[in-house]
């Protein structure tokens, strides 16, 4: 399985943002990250959409919302949730 996000790992002063059985955490850093991978036109698609869930999701922890916004279905942002979460 492909990691989602290489060279973010977890830390101990990130913040959690939690919903149901979804922990994905954040710090300057991290969102720094994500902000550049979601804006990115060289990462491949998948990568930038996975960003785009977990930025999104850290701005509204709604899994409902999320899908809404970024356009997939809930069960594709439910996925990514998980995955960033085992991944840390």
């Amino acid at each position: 399985m492909e990691q989602c996000f290489e060279g973010i790992h977890q830390h101990p002063s990130w913040s959690s943002c939690v919903s149901g059985d979804h922990e994905v955490t954040d710090d300057a850093r991290q969102r720094q990250r994500l902000l550049e991978i979601s804006r990115s036109r060289t990462e491949p698609t998948g990568r930038v959409e996975r960003a785009r869930i977990i930025l999104a999701y850290l701005d509204d922890p709604s899994a409902y919302a999320v899908a809404r916004a970024i356009g997939v279905t809930q069960q594709t942002v439910t996925r990514c949730l998980e995955r960033a979460a085992e991944l840390g």
